[in-house]
């Protein structure tokens, strides 16, 4: 800096202001440098970075707080380890780190550019063959300047969507009661014993000529008769229960565009994740759609994203029968179909709330709905693995299969805090205070799985079905 200063003292003025823009060119060709081997790490439909704003619209632009990320790194990494997810941290610190100094630099080269228009006024002011020849020197400084801005917006736009890539990636927080390994939180009565060989629901189906599997697909299936009675029933069942419990009754969509899918945290382009409804040849196309399910955590989110709720009661309560649809599993008849059918709740409460406390009332209300079955099931909390890449935590209630010998789920409480509404713009506002949404997302009962479950449980020898009590006021003379 010394030095600086006393060649400014000693150079005369011209000398000086050739020196500054040849000191610009190399400061900018530096800036280049720094970000000139980063070629875009991936493409997102909800992230749009400037360089693709041109070919494409920003639906909306997610809120990445990535310095939260850097500045509780160790949190990240144990995060991701307790997950069993990989992520190249230190390149996203690299990322991260020519960004902000990427910023910096063209920060300073805005501040001189800025300055600009104030030194020409002056020259032309004190009119002189002097300052004619500065003026002509600075406007060429100007055009070198906003020529060189306009190459390093390109490298930003290329940091900035390498950074949002990694940040769009990252999990959420682990809630403090989450282990490392499940935990069995209630056991409700105990596993029926049966004095003959069981059968699955599969041949129990068949036998009744109520269960039809298709030769389309492995895990299609055509329910007649007294399952597609019962069907509805369990579905009616549980819409009652919640109902009773003040939540409202919603109607959603089964489709949803691929930003939302993105925006809770699943990769719409992993066949393995979500159903995709090819809308072009495009790998990222943001008018594909995806077949998710009125009876999805995808479904209601579309419902608020961009969305901002002027509320003075909260929790908002929400449920609804639907389908729900995912990429097929292997496994035996009903618990491997890629279509299911679902009973669905969505809880959506601002900041000021108690989050475990409602987490206790869904729980509570989850395990009253299904003791009246009188069969056995289990409340398990998941371990960090089994999260998903939006769960904080996560409650399972499960049900044994006697045919199977093994648990299947039929019930999940997922907490998400506010990951997914951070993402899409999911905003509440109270008087001037502003905050992202917080949620919870029941899976209330996966009535394919429930029906198999109810079947294998409650048969008799000769594969005749006896109908919880719970389920009578249903029935409406159809079973």
């Amino acid at each position: 800096m010394c030095l600086y200063l006393l060649a400014r003292k000693m150079i005369p003025r011209m000398k000086y202001d050739l020196m500054k823009r040849q000191f610009l060119w190399t400061f900018s060709q530096k800036i280049l440098r720094n970000f000139s081997d980063l070629p875009p790490k991936s493409s997102s439909v909800l992230f749009i970075p400037g360089n693709r704003a041109s070919e494409t619209y920003s639906v909306l632009t997610p809120y990445l707080d990535t310095s939260k990320h850097v500045n509780n790194l160790q949190i990240l990494e144990k995060n991701l380890f307790r997950r069993g997810m990989k992520a190249d941290l230190q390149q996203f610190i690299t990322h991260w780190n020519r960004l902000q100094s990427a910023k910096r630099d063209k920060a300073h080269l805005e501040k001189r550019k800025n300055k600009i228009p104030n030194l020409a006024e002056k020259l032309k002011k004190a009119d002189s063959e002097v300052n004619r020849n500065k003026l002509s020197i600075l406007k060429e400084e100007g055009k070198q300047i906003r020529a060189k801005m306009k190459e390093i917006n390109q490298g930003l736009w290329v940091l900035e969507e390498n950074v949002a890539f990694f940040a769009l990636e990252f999990p959420n927080d682990i809630h403090p009661s989450v282990y490392d390994v499940d935990q069995v939180l209630y056991e409700f009565s105990k596993e029926r014993e049966f004095s003959f060989p069981c059968k699955s629901h599969v041949e129990i189906g068949e036998k009744l000529g109520s269960l039809e599997r298709l030769d389309s697909s492995p895990s299609a299936y055509y329910l007649k008769g007294t399952l597609a009675a019962l069907e509805l029933e369990i579905a009616d069942f549980f819409l009652q229960e919640f109902e009773n419990r003040e939540f409202v009754l919603s109607s959603n969509t089964d489709f949803a565009k691929s930003v939302v899918v993105e925006g809770c945290g699943l990769d719409f382009t992993n066949s393995n994740q979500v159903l995709t409804i090819e809308a072009s040849k495009d790998k990222v196309d943001q008018n594909a759609l995806h077949l998710v399910g009125g009876a999805s955590l995808v479904s209601f989110a579309a419902f608020f994203a961009k969305h901002v709720i002027s509320a003075d009661s909260f929790p908002q309560k929400f449920i609804t029968h639907g389908r729900s649809y995912r990429p097929a599993v292997d496994d035996l008849g009903l618990f491997g179909t890629s279509q299911c059918n679902g009973v669905d709740a969505f809880v959506v409460f601002s900041e000021g709330e108690s989050e475990d406390q409602i987490l206790d009332d869904l729980l509570t209300a989850l395990i009253e709905s299904y003791k009246l079955f009188e069969v056995h099931f289990t409340v398990v909390r998941y371990k960090a693995s089994a999260l998903a890449v939006y769960e904080k935590a996560a409650i399972s209630i499960q049900m044994y299969s006697p045919a199977m010998k093994k648990n299947y789920e039929v019930g999940r409480i997922s907490v998400c805090g506010d990951y997914i509404s951070r993402r899409l713009w999911s905003v509440t506002k109270k008087r001037q205070h502003a905050s992202f949404l917080s949620m919870m997302h029941m899976r209330v009962c996966n009535v394919t799985h429930m029906l198999a479950l109810l079947m294998e449980n409650f048969q008799n020898e000769d594969s005749k079905l006896m109908l919880p009590s719970c389920l009578k006021p249903y029935t409406y003379g159809l079973v």
